[in-house]
Protein backbone atom coordinates (compact mmCIF):
# COMPACT_ATOMS: atom_id res chain seq x y z
CA UNK A 1 0.00 0.00 0.00
CA UNK A 2 1.51 3.37 -0.82
CA UNK A 3 2.26 5.74 2.30
CA UNK A 4 -0.06 8.60 2.52
CA UNK A 5 1.93 11.83 2.88
CA UNK A 6 1.64 14.34 5.38
CA UNK A 7 -0.45 17.62 4.21
CA UNK A 8 0.77 21.00 4.06
CA UNK A 9 0.94 22.51 7.46
CA UNK A 10 -1.62 25.66 5.96
CA UNK A 11 -4.18 23.17 4.80
CA UNK A 12 -4.05 20.93 7.63
CA UNK A 13 -4.71 24.65 9.72
CA UNK A 14 -7.58 25.19 7.19
CA UNK A 15 -8.86 21.77 7.62
CA UNK A 16 -9.44 22.51 11.27
CA UNK A 17 -11.91 25.39 10.27
CA UNK A 18 -14.29 23.48 8.45
CA UNK A 19 -17.59 22.40 10.34
CA UNK A 20 -16.79 18.90 12.04
CA UNK A 21 -19.18 15.77 11.45
CA UNK A 22 -22.55 16.35 13.16
CA UNK A 23 -22.67 15.71 16.68
CA UNK A 24 -26.55 13.56 15.88
CA UNK A 25 -24.85 11.82 12.90
CA UNK A 26 -21.85 11.57 15.19
CA UNK A 27 -23.70 10.17 18.00
CA UNK A 28 -25.51 7.93 15.78
CA UNK A 29 -22.56 6.45 14.62
CA UNK A 30 -21.33 5.50 17.90
CA UNK A 31 -24.48 3.59 19.15
CA UNK A 32 -24.33 1.69 16.01
CA UNK A 33 -21.38 0.31 17.38
CA UNK A 34 -22.96 -0.57 20.87
CA UNK A 35 -24.58 -4.36 21.05
CA UNK A 36 -26.95 -2.61 23.07
CA UNK A 37 -28.59 0.14 20.98
CA UNK A 38 -32.39 -0.56 20.34
CA UNK A 39 -34.02 1.36 17.49
CA UNK A 40 -36.01 3.57 19.68
CA UNK A 41 -32.58 4.52 21.14
CA UNK A 42 -31.38 5.47 17.43
CA UNK A 43 -35.19 6.93 16.90
CA UNK A 44 -34.63 9.45 19.69
CA UNK A 45 -31.80 10.89 18.31
CA UNK A 46 -32.60 11.13 14.64
CA UNK A 47 -35.63 12.80 15.63
CA UNK A 48 -34.16 15.54 17.04
CA UNK A 49 -32.11 16.35 13.76
CA UNK A 50 -34.95 17.39 11.05
CA UNK A 51 -32.27 17.47 8.20
CA UNK A 52 -31.14 13.93 9.19
CA UNK A 53 -34.64 12.51 9.88
CA UNK A 54 -36.20 13.22 6.15
CA UNK A 55 -32.86 12.41 4.59
CA UNK A 56 -32.87 9.16 6.25
CA UNK A 57 -36.74 8.56 5.62
CA UNK A 58 -36.25 9.64 2.08
CA UNK A 59 -33.42 7.11 1.58
CA UNK A 60 -35.25 4.26 2.80
CA UNK A 61 -37.86 5.03 0.85
CA UNK A 62 -35.76 5.11 -2.19
CA UNK A 63 -35.35 2.24 -4.77
CA UNK A 64 -31.94 1.99 -4.03
CA UNK A 65 -32.65 0.51 -1.02
CA UNK A 66 -35.79 -1.73 -2.04
CA UNK A 67 -38.27 -1.08 0.43
CA UNK A 68 -41.54 -3.85 0.55
CA UNK A 69 -43.08 -0.85 1.09
CA UNK A 70 -43.11 2.71 2.12
CA UNK A 71 -41.72 3.75 5.31
CA UNK A 72 -44.21 6.14 6.87
CA UNK A 73 -41.69 6.95 10.14
CA UNK A 74 -38.26 6.54 11.37
CA UNK A 75 -39.06 3.69 13.55
CA UNK A 76 -40.62 1.84 10.71
CA UNK A 77 -37.28 3.13 8.65
CA UNK A 78 -34.94 1.32 11.27
CA UNK A 79 -36.95 -1.58 11.44
CA UNK A 80 -36.94 -1.89 7.65
CA UNK A 81 -33.19 -1.17 6.75
CA UNK A 82 -31.40 -2.80 9.86
CA UNK A 83 -28.58 -0.82 11.54
CA UNK A 84 -25.97 -1.61 9.37
CA UNK A 85 -27.39 -0.06 6.27
CA UNK A 86 -28.86 2.63 8.75
CA UNK A 87 -24.69 3.58 8.79
CA UNK A 88 -24.96 3.91 4.87
CA UNK A 89 -27.89 6.09 5.44
CA UNK A 90 -26.07 8.49 7.92
CA UNK A 91 -22.68 8.80 6.21
CA UNK A 92 -24.27 9.67 2.95
CA UNK A 93 -26.23 12.85 4.16
CA UNK A 94 -23.33 13.71 5.96
CA UNK A 95 -20.88 13.83 3.19
CA UNK A 96 -23.87 15.36 1.16
CA UNK A 97 -23.60 17.96 3.08
CA UNK A 98 -19.90 19.06 2.27
CA UNK A 99 -21.49 20.47 -1.23
CA UNK A 100 -22.77 23.75 1.17
CA UNK A 101 -19.41 24.57 1.90
CA UNK A 102 -18.48 25.12 -1.97
CA UNK A 103 -19.07 28.68 -3.52
CA UNK A 104 -22.12 29.39 -5.88
CA UNK A 105 -19.67 29.90 -8.45
CA UNK A 106 -18.56 26.71 -8.37
CA UNK A 107 -22.40 24.58 -8.21
CA UNK A 108 -21.54 23.14 -11.66
CA UNK A 109 -18.92 21.85 -11.02
CA UNK A 110 -19.64 20.80 -7.37
CA UNK A 111 -22.95 18.79 -8.85
CA UNK A 112 -20.20 17.13 -11.17
CA UNK A 113 -18.12 15.77 -8.14
CA UNK A 114 -21.56 14.94 -6.13
CA UNK A 115 -22.59 12.89 -9.39
CA UNK A 116 -19.29 11.50 -9.54
CA UNK A 117 -19.31 10.12 -5.55
CA UNK A 118 -22.58 8.81 -6.13
CA UNK A 119 -21.74 6.84 -9.37
CA UNK A 120 -18.93 5.27 -7.68
CA UNK A 121 -20.93 4.38 -4.72
CA UNK A 122 -23.16 2.70 -6.94
CA UNK A 123 -20.33 0.78 -8.45
CA UNK A 124 -18.36 -0.36 -5.82
CA UNK A 125 -22.16 -1.82 -4.44
CA UNK A 126 -22.86 -3.64 -7.76
CA UNK A 127 -19.15 -4.83 -7.79
CA UNK A 128 -19.33 -6.28 -3.94
CA UNK A 129 -22.69 -7.93 -4.49
CA UNK A 130 -21.99 -9.58 -7.64
CA UNK A 131 -18.68 -10.46 -6.40
CA UNK A 132 -20.17 -12.09 -3.24
CA UNK A 133 -18.47 -10.12 -0.85
CA UNK A 134 -20.11 -9.17 2.56
CA UNK A 135 -19.23 -5.55 3.19
CA UNK A 136 -21.86 -4.10 -0.05
CA UNK A 137 -22.59 -1.75 2.29
CA UNK A 138 -19.48 -0.66 3.21
CA UNK A 139 -18.44 -0.81 -0.31
CA UNK A 140 -21.58 1.86 -1.15
CA UNK A 141 -20.02 4.23 1.77
CA UNK A 142 -16.54 4.15 0.98
CA UNK A 143 -17.51 5.14 -2.82
CA UNK A 144 -19.46 7.88 -1.93
CA UNK A 145 -16.62 8.95 0.76
CA UNK A 146 -13.59 8.48 -1.56
CA UNK A 147 -13.52 11.78 -3.17
CA UNK A 148 -14.02 13.68 -0.72
CA UNK A 149 -11.28 15.65 -1.28
CA UNK A 150 -12.25 17.24 -4.35
CA UNK A 151 -15.12 19.18 -2.81
CA UNK A 152 -12.91 20.20 0.03
CA UNK A 153 -10.18 21.17 -2.80
CA UNK A 154 -13.34 23.13 -4.51
CA UNK A 155 -14.37 24.74 -1.34
CA UNK A 156 -11.32 25.95 -0.31
CA UNK A 157 -8.85 26.74 -3.48
CA UNK A 158 -12.01 27.64 -6.04
CA UNK A 159 -10.81 29.57 -8.40
CA UNK A 160 -7.95 27.36 -8.60
CA UNK A 161 -9.31 24.09 -8.41
CA UNK A 162 -11.93 25.55 -11.59
CA UNK A 163 -9.21 25.92 -13.50
CA UNK A 164 -7.71 22.38 -12.72
CA UNK A 165 -11.66 21.18 -13.94
CA UNK A 166 -11.24 23.38 -17.27
CA UNK A 167 -8.30 22.60 -18.75
CA UNK A 168 -9.18 19.34 -19.65
CA UNK A 169 -12.82 19.69 -20.23
CA UNK A 170 -13.45 19.49 -16.98
CA UNK A 171 -12.78 16.10 -16.47
CA UNK A 172 -11.71 15.56 -12.76
CA UNK A 173 -8.16 16.55 -11.89
CA UNK A 174 -5.57 13.37 -11.01
CA UNK A 175 -3.62 13.68 -8.22
CA UNK A 176 -0.54 15.07 -10.23
CA UNK A 177 -2.11 17.76 -11.54
CA UNK A 178 -3.23 18.69 -8.39
CA UNK A 179 -0.18 18.38 -6.73
CA UNK A 180 1.64 20.59 -9.47
CA UNK A 181 -0.96 23.36 -9.09
CA UNK A 182 -1.77 23.60 -5.11
CA UNK A 183 1.19 21.36 -3.82
CA UNK A 184 -1.57 18.81 -2.43
CA UNK A 185 -3.85 15.91 -3.45
CA UNK A 186 -7.58 15.23 -3.12
CA UNK A 187 -6.42 11.84 -1.48
CA UNK A 188 -4.09 13.34 0.94
CA UNK A 189 -7.06 15.99 1.77
CA UNK A 190 -9.55 13.54 1.76
CA UNK A 191 -7.45 10.58 4.21
CA UNK A 192 -6.65 13.61 6.57
CA UNK A 193 -10.58 14.57 6.55
CA UNK A 194 -11.50 10.94 7.25
CA UNK A 195 -9.24 10.88 10.20
CA UNK A 196 -10.04 14.29 11.66
CA UNK A 197 -13.95 13.06 11.51
CA UNK A 198 -12.30 9.38 13.03
CA UNK A 199 -13.33 6.81 10.84
CA UNK A 200 -12.18 3.94 9.95
CA UNK A 201 -8.32 3.04 9.41
CA UNK A 202 -9.34 0.99 6.20
CA UNK A 203 -11.69 3.97 4.90
CA UNK A 204 -8.89 6.52 5.75
CA UNK A 205 -6.35 4.28 2.83
CA UNK A 206 -9.18 4.50 0.50
CA UNK A 207 -9.82 7.98 0.26
CA UNK A 208 -5.94 8.23 0.26
CA UNK A 209 -4.92 5.52 -2.11
CA UNK A 210 -7.26 4.78 -5.06
CA UNK A 211 -5.46 6.23 -7.62
CA UNK A 212 -2.10 4.46 -9.23
CA UNK A 213 -1.32 0.84 -10.03
CA UNK A 214 1.45 -0.25 -6.94
CA UNK A 215 -1.40 0.21 -3.77
CA UNK A 216 -3.24 -2.79 -3.82
CA UNK A 217 -1.36 -5.04 -1.08
CA UNK A 218 -1.71 -4.96 2.33
CA UNK A 219 -4.63 -5.72 4.58
CA UNK A 220 -7.40 -3.03 3.41
CA UNK A 221 -5.74 -4.15 -0.52
CA UNK A 222 -9.47 -5.62 -1.46
CA UNK A 223 -11.27 -2.75 -0.61
CA UNK A 224 -8.82 -0.29 -1.94
CA UNK A 225 -8.90 -2.52 -5.37
CA UNK A 226 -12.96 -2.49 -5.55
CA UNK A 227 -13.11 1.28 -4.56
CA UNK A 228 -10.19 2.05 -7.31
CA UNK A 229 -11.99 -0.54 -10.21
CA UNK A 230 -15.46 1.36 -9.00
CA UNK A 231 -13.91 4.92 -9.64
CA UNK A 232 -12.09 4.00 -13.03
CA UNK A 233 -15.19 2.29 -14.85
CA UNK A 234 -17.23 5.05 -13.93
CA UNK A 235 -14.57 7.53 -15.23
CA UNK A 236 -13.64 6.05 -18.27
CA UNK A 237 -12.36 9.91 -19.44
CA UNK A 238 -9.42 9.66 -17.19
CA UNK A 239 -7.91 6.73 -19.10
CA UNK A 240 -6.75 4.85 -16.02
CA UNK A 241 -6.47 1.23 -16.73
CA UNK A 242 -8.72 -1.05 -14.91
CA UNK A 243 -5.99 -4.15 -15.21
CA UNK A 244 -4.50 -3.79 -11.96
CA UNK A 245 -7.68 -3.39 -9.76
CA UNK A 246 -9.47 -6.29 -11.61
CA UNK A 247 -6.61 -8.33 -11.20
CA UNK A 248 -6.16 -7.66 -7.14
CA UNK A 249 -9.99 -8.20 -7.17
CA UNK A 250 -9.14 -12.04 -8.76
CA UNK A 251 -11.63 -10.58 -11.93
CA UNK A 252 -10.94 -11.79 -15.22
CA UNK A 253 -11.48 -9.39 -18.44
CA UNK A 254 -15.07 -11.55 -19.68
CA UNK A 255 -15.97 -11.14 -16.06
CA UNK A 256 -15.52 -7.51 -15.77
CA UNK A 257 -17.27 -6.43 -19.28
CA UNK A 258 -20.18 -8.50 -17.87
CA UNK A 259 -19.92 -6.53 -14.32
CA UNK A 260 -19.72 -2.95 -16.40
CA UNK A 261 -22.70 -3.60 -17.96
CA UNK A 262 -24.68 -4.60 -14.33
CA UNK A 263 -22.50 -0.94 -12.87
CA UNK A 264 -24.42 1.13 -16.06
CA UNK A 265 -27.70 -0.65 -15.72
CA UNK A 266 -27.36 0.10 -11.44
CA UNK A 267 -26.47 3.57 -12.42
CA UNK A 268 -29.46 3.99 -14.68
CA UNK A 269 -31.57 2.78 -12.33
CA UNK A 270 -30.84 4.75 -9.33
CA UNK A 271 -28.46 7.16 -9.61
CA UNK A 272 -31.34 9.92 -10.00
CA UNK A 273 -32.48 9.55 -6.59
CA UNK A 274 -29.29 9.94 -4.87
CA UNK A 275 -27.74 13.05 -7.33
CA UNK A 276 -30.60 14.93 -5.77
CA UNK A 277 -30.57 13.81 -2.12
Amino acid sequence: MKAMMMIPEAYAARLETLPTMPEPAQRVLRMLKEPTTTAQDLQHVIERDQSLAASVLRLANSSLFAPRQRVANLSMAIMRIGFFRLRSLVLTTVVSGLRSLVPGKATSQRNQLWQHSVRTALAARTLADRLGLEWSEEAFVFGLLHDCGRQVLLALETDDYLELMAEHDERLPLPARERNKLGVTHEEIGAALMKQWNMPRSLIITCGSHHGDQQFEGPDSAVVALIALADRIVSPENSESLEPAATALGIEHEQLEELTEAIQQTIHEHGGELVDI
